[in-house]
């Protein structure tokens, strides 16, 4: 299995270039793993991605921006250290 995950959305046509070449590895099952995004955004990368989760929808002509309290950086360890866990 491979998981794609996204930070954000900024560009639909980057995240489907990311799951064409993802795909071009012939994984078992491919997942795009996103923190928020439209409806049909979701839905068209379910087209060529085994599934999708996306846990917040927002409006088609709203940003997702505002949905972040907090733009920092997550520590490197705090990554290792969730990853271990």
């Amino acid at each position: 299995m491979f998981i794609v995950v996204a930070a954000g959305l900024g560009s639909l046509a980057v995240i489907r270039a990311t799951v064409t070449v993802v795909l071009k590895h012939h994984p078992a099952r491919l997942v795009v793993a996103l923190p928020a995004g439209t409806v049909n955004t979701c839905r068209e990368l379910g087209k060529t991605a085994n599934g999708v989760i996306c846990p917040v929808f927002f409006g088609l002509f709203r940003s997702g921006g505002p949905l972040y309290a907090d733009h920092g950086d997550i520590p490197v360890g705090d990554v290792r250290r969730l990853l271990s866990a």
